[in-house]
């Protein structure tokens, strides 16, 4: 692969993470390198709820915690997708070594088997 491609990719990249990690701040802090959800604001109030609206709040976590886990997932694949170019590592498969194919790579930059070990 050309360092035309990769350098277009390592942009792509980042632009994604940098998404990614705004999307994970609305819901989520990070602490140590990992992603923490934030409970509902109303429930830190200290206020006395009626038992549908902190059923509601429950609720609402639960989706958010589904939510972060899945953005995390992502964040961590492009960070470690951008740490393999920064080794020059990117783009060759985990499993035979063999070059991931360019077309897979700009399908999906975070790809980390060839086609034939997926």
């Amino acid at each position: 692969m050309n360092n035309n491609t990769i350098k277009e990719i390592k942009q792509n990249l980042e632009d994604e993470l940098e998404k990614v990690r705004q999307e994970l701040s609305k819901i989520a802090y990070e602490e140590d390198g990992r992603w923490t959800t934030k409970f509902p604001e109303q429930s830190l109030e200290g206020s006395h709820q009626e038992p549908t609206e902190a059923a509601d709040e429950v609720e609402d976590y639960t989706a958010m915690l589904k939510i972060k886990e899945s953005l995390e997932k992502r964040y961590n694949e492009i960070k470690e997708a951008l740490q393999k170019i920064e080794k020059g590592s990117y783009g060759k498969c985990e499993k035979c070594g063999q070059e991931i194919s360019e077309k897979r790579l700009k399908a999906n930059p975070t790809a980390k088997y060839c086609i034939k070990c997926a």
